[in-house]
């Protein structure tokens, strides 16, 4: 909820909410785009990290036919 979202003095928000990992996780997450960093946990930094690679390298490639 909106009580979960924090105004830091840059201008940014921060928002610590628990749900459980999985690629519903990583789907929401990548739904916020280019306008959401993950900080913490680094092995989720890393994950959404990797599923944006793989994006940029499927978009790289040819379309399939």
């Amino acid at each position: 909820g909106i009580e979960s979202v924090i105004p830091d003095d840059e201008g940014y928000y921060i928002s610590q909410v628990a749900f459980p990992e999985d690629n519903w996780l990583y789907g929401f997450i990548l739904g916020f785009g280019a306008d959401v960093e993950v900080l913490e946990p680094l092995h989720i930094r890393e994950e959404i990290r990797r599923i944006a690679e793989q994006i940029v390298q499927n978009y790289n490639a040819p379309p399939r036919t």
